[in-house]
């Protein structure tokens, strides 16, 4: 059964890309954090709900476009604190390149094209028939993968995660765009259509952060995740 799902693993499997500090010569597609010369940190002092801002990261609507993704212009996520302590996050689509038509003080991000497989509730949701055969023959549903107790899904999670770039330690990845997201324990449910993770973030967690981009509102949003 393992062989099966490894299948199934390749068949899901997404093109992403990565977004790290190596050079290449694509040249620079993004930024991670610094400050972004036309909305810097400090904010209007005539702004009295704000506090401050801060850049979390930024990459061009190139990548989504390549990657078949919705988009409305590059992407910058930034961390709005208010005067009463709380916080925020907004995102700012713009129809500009964020290499060249804005100056930002953060670290530069280069984009390689690279594979994402998806984790084994995914495969449960999304897989072919056989799949769904398979769960039926322990008397579950695709929505009940949570159930299932079996080596073979011991062995797939093992596989996934030495493939999945959450786990790999000595990566040099920033970012992830178009990755398959996990179930994190602050959620109810795993995450599937209209809602879609656009990114994840891997350096300085955590905590990590997750845009999502959801097709019914033609929105994004912000998870910040910790564990």
């Amino acid at each position: 059964m393992i062989e099966l799902l490894k299948s199934e693993a390749e068949r899901l499997t997404r093109d992403v890309f990565i977004l790290s500090e190596t050079p290449n010569e694509r040249g620079v597609v993004g930024y991670w954090g610094g400050v972004r010369a036309d909305l810097p940190n400090e904010v209007s002092r005539r702004d009295v709900a704000l506090r401050s801002r801060k850049h979390l990261f930024s990459f061009d609507e190139d990548l989504l476009t390549e990657l078949e993704l919705p988009k409305r212009g590059a992407v910058a996520v930034f961390e709005y604190a208010q005067a009463d302590g709380r916080r925020f996050f907004r995102v700012h689509d713009e129809g500009v390149r964020v290499a060249k038509d804005y100056e930002c003080s953060g670290i530069p991000l280069y984009a390689y094209r690279a594979k994402c497989v998806p984790p084994f509730y995914a495969l449960c949701l999304f897989g072919s028939r056989e799949i769904e055969d398979w769960l039926q023959s322990f008397g579950l549903t695709r929505f009940e993968y949570w159930k299932l107790q079996d080596e073979d899904v011991e062995a797939y999670e093992e596989f996934f995660r030495e493939s999945y770039y959450l786990y790999q330690a000595d990566s040099d990845a920033a970012i992830v765009v178009n990755p398959w997201t996990i179930a994190w324990p602050s959620d109810p449910a795993y995450r599937i259509p209209p809602l879609r993770c656009t990114a994840l973030t891997l350096k300085d967690a955590e905590p990590w952060y997750e845009l999502w981009y959801s097709d019914q509102s033609m929105g994004y949003s912000v998870e910040e995740r910790i564990t």
